[in-house]
């Protein structure tokens, strides 16, 4: 792989999508096709080989095969989420002979795991409707997640829902990056900045890449990727059926647009949450005051927000 490459490695329900939908629209940007190639997963990963090539069995230049142009001025851009954790994203990010920005976007972790499993039970259709999130949350702390099995239809979803504490470790995981890029070549963003004020998110991230921000371009557009309510759950699931029969596009979104607005009209409110959220974010508060050092951030949204 040849050229300037941007790498959003994460994390899931953070707004990643938004990022690179937003950033996809300026002139100096190639995104990659799509938008999780899922190129740099370990082996053990559920997903690993997702879409038939890997870092494993093509190496550096393998990636080029998501993106239009591989060749030209454009720096390159990828977000998969899962990439955060994954050893041969970060091998990948060491070989490169210019090293890429790495860009963490970081939410308050209960919010997040609470998106992440609205996302897997509403929208993806992965997890029976019956399993409750203060359920899940219990399972999650107590490490008996073998008990709540039986509610998830997806391996794969199961498997990464099970992972939710650790991968919410986030110094954890930024050290590991900082083991294999320098620090200068990692840029962090918080979720509650990008969502409000994207423009500013933008501008800063185009200056780190040092490329000319374009206003007219870039300017953020509609939340992509949001986590829905669904009423009718049985509907949902034929509707994902049927999906991949109608091809991306300007009538497909429009579609999503209004179906998932007539799922979400007087859809029953989340029951069972608010004892989870409670005990997850008793769990992380105490990792805030050395997160916010490592990064020299300010994470006193995240102890608002509750």
């Amino acid at each position: 792989m040849e050229g300037r490459m941007l790498l959003v490695v994460g994390w899931p329900k953070s707004g990643t999508t938004s990022l690179f939908d937003w950033m996809s629209a300026h002139p100096m940007i190639q995104p990659s096709r799509p938008k999780e190639t899922f190129y740099l997963m370990d082996p053990e990963h559920p997903l690993f080989e997702y879409r038939g090539i890997s870092y494993a069995n093509g190496g550096v230049d393998g990636i080029d095969s998501f993106f239009d142009v591989p060749n030209d001025e454009r720096i390159k851009m990828e977000a998969c989420t899962q990439n955060v954790y994954q050893d041969s994203a970060r091998a990948f990010a060491a070989s490169l002979s210019e090293p890429p920005l790495i860009v963490f976007l970081l939410r308050e972790p209960a919010s997040r795991i609470f998106s992440a499993f609205r996302y897997a039970r509403n929208n993806i259709g992965a997890i029976d409707p019956e399993l409750d999130f203060d359920t899940y949350v219990r399972a999650l702390l107590n490490g008996k997640t073998a008990d709540i099995g039986r509610y998830y239809r997806s391996e794969p979803i199961y498997w990464i829902s099970r992972q939710e504490l650790l991968w919410s470790k986030y110094a954890h995981w930024i050290e590991r990056w900082r083991d294999a890029v320098p620090a200068d070549r990692i840029h962090t963003i918080l979720f509650e900045d990008l969502k409000q004020d994207g423009q500013t998110v933008m501008s800063d991230l185009c200056a780190k890449l040092r490329i000319d921000p374009d206003p007219i371009s870039m300017k953020p557009g509609e939340v992509r990727n949001a986590t829905h309510s669904i009423r009718h759950h049985r509907l949902h699931r034929l509707a994902k059926m049927v999906r991949p029969l109608v091809p991306d596009g300007f009538a497909a979104n429009l579609i999503a647009k209004q179906y998932f607005a007539f799922q979400g009209k007087d859809a029953a409110e989340e029951r069972n949450f608010k004892m989870g959220l409670a005990d997850l974010r008793a769990h992380f508060r105490p990792k805030y005051p050395s997160l916010s050092t490592l990064l020299d951030l300010d994470l006193s949204s995240w102890v608002q927000a509750e």
